[in-house]
């Protein structure tokens, strides 16, 4: 993508929100503050009980804000909110598409950063490291800038979501697939993995940034969080154990038609299968000691969930 160095990139930033009021008017002022890019907030409520939707009325008058008109049906989680903007979300003239939560703080070059990496680059997805912050004031550096392994995105996200940026050929492209099976795509659980996996499965390049950009808060209503600490670090065990890890890993292949010969391996998990797929874990997590893991988890995980 070639744009004039004198051109302020257009970015849509999809924006899925659910009794988020309280923090959402510090996240709108971050985005819509961006320097040297041209945001257009698309939103998505999943039937909010607070004033969120309100907040997000409130905006629309500048033309800078769209919220998109209410489900029929309580959408129940993220990946249900984000796969309706990816389907529905109006993008007019936009040249790169950002993935936004209802509660962070961005700082003010996040997104001109972003595009300039993607266009020097070449590459057609972005993501970067992140920095959650508790009400405590405690503040933690979440690295996911590890180098990328051949087959990293069959197991792993590129990080959080709302760090992602995409080009408008490659959103296209993942539109066009999420609106081909739309309830298969609502089915699966993680957007940002999904999204993560479909552009490096189809042959384009992402890049992880190691900055930080992005003030995460952490508080009692996030659906994932930070994901540190004992206690998810049991969660992953558990998923990884009983099986509901693999399943939704197929889930996500099957959805994103990935034939991969990992894909058919796990499928079948053959005890030839699992010594296969345990030698190979390397290739398929970026940190060490999730490539072990991994090599564990295909070793010793239910064939059924």
């Amino acid at each position: 993508m070639t744009i004039s160095p004198s051109a302020q990139p257009k970015v849509a930033v999809l924006l899925a929100t659910h009794n988020g009021g309280r923090y959402l008017s510090e996240q709108l002022d971050s985005i819509l503050g961006q320097n040297g890019v041209q945001p257009l907030v698309v939103a998505s409520d999943d039937r909010s009980r607070d004033d969120t939707v309100a907040q997000l009325e409130a905006r629309a008058f500048t033309g800078r804000v769209v919220v998109l008109p209410p489900s029929e049906l309580p959408l129940g989680n993220a990946n249900r909110n984000f796969m309706r903007l990816i389907h529905d979300a109006p993008l007019e003239d936009a040249d790169f598409v950002a993935f936004s939560d209802q509660d962070d703080i961005w700082l003010k070059d996040k997104l001109l950063v972003a595009t300039q990496r993607l266009a020097a680059d070449g590459a057609d997805g972005y993501s970067s490291n992140i920095t959650a912050f508790w009400p405590d004031g405690r503040r933690k550096l979440l690295m996911k800038s590890q180098p990328q392994r051949r087959n990293d995105h069959f197991f792993e996200s590129a990080g959080a979501g709302c760090t992602f940026v995409l080009t408008r050929r490659a959103f296209d492209q993942l539109r066009a697939l999420v609106r081909a099976d739309y309830e298969r795509a609502r089915r699966l659980r993680i957007h940002d993995w999904t999204i993560y996996a479909f552009v490096r499965s189809h042959g384009m390049r992402w890049i992880i940034d190691p900055r930080s950009a992005i003030e995460y808060r952490q508080h009692g209503l996030n659906e994932l969080g930070a994901n540190v600490g004992l206690r998810a670090a049991r969660s992953r065990f558990r998923q990884l154990h009983d099986g509901s890890f693999r399943m939704e890993t197929l889930r996500m292949a099957d959805a994103l038609q990935i034939k991969d010969d990992i894909m058919q391996r796990l499928e079948r998990l053959t005890p030839w299968d699992r010594l296969v797929l345990a030698t190979r874990s390397r290739e398929c997590r970026r940190r060490g000691l999730d490539a072990f893991m991994l090599a564990i988890f295909f070793l010793i995980t239910r064939r059924s969930a």
